[in-house]
């Protein structure tokens, strides 16, 4: 008895830990999408498609949510699969584990907008700026910031497919710092 009650309290101490680390990414103001699929992933050249799929959802009702496991922050996308279209409806953002992110529709615009955390704040904010100026700003954080994570997501933000000697150096620097999984 006191066996299966030490199992059962394992089993529900490491589920709790890795809902700690679950995002929950809530979708809404998507009622012109109804029955449609929402994709969250990113982007990974290893792959044949180019892109791991982390989780889907049936938009019902204007919304869909997904909960996602995450160990640490990623640049993710968000791909809403309507039609011919598909394309151009998609936003990218930075999750972090245990983070509430939130997907809305902008109908003045006709764009997903993605909300929530600290590193998607500083990164998006970089990626907002118009032509050169997100390439300058992002190189500023994974050059001069303090914090290797928030340099780390700039860096993988800006990568140029390892041709910048200076991205080298410094994903050289962040592997040291942060350990080679991370990086």
């Amino acid at each position: 008895m006191k066996k299966h009650l030490l199992i059962g309290l394992c089993f529900a101490a490491s589920a709790a830990l890795a809902s700690e680390s679950d995002i929950t990414v809530t979708a809404s103001g998507l009622d012109k999408f109804e029955g449609e699929l929402i994709e969250v992933g990113y982007t990974d050249p290893r792959t044949d498609a180019g892109f791991e799929v982390l989780g889907i959802a049936i938009i019902q009702d204007g919304e869909a949510t997904m909960r996602i496991p995450l160990s640490e922050p990623l640049l993710i996308e968000l791909n809403l699969l309507a039609g011919a279209k598909a394309d151009e409806f998609r936003v990218r953002g930075i999750a972090e584990p245990g983070g509430e992110h939130e997907v809305l529709w902008d109908s003045a615009t006709d764009a997903l907008t993605f909300s929530g955390g600290d590193y998607n704040e500083i990164i998006r904010a970089a990626l907002d700026e118009p032509g050169e100026a997100a390439t300058e700003s992002l190189r500023v954080i994974y050059l001069e910031y303090e914090d290797p994570v928030a340099r780390l997501l700039a860096l993988r933000a800006a990568w140029q497919d390892g041709e910048d000697e200076e991205q080298v150096k410094v994903m050289e620097e962040l592997e040291s710092l942060l350990g080679e999984n991370l990086t």
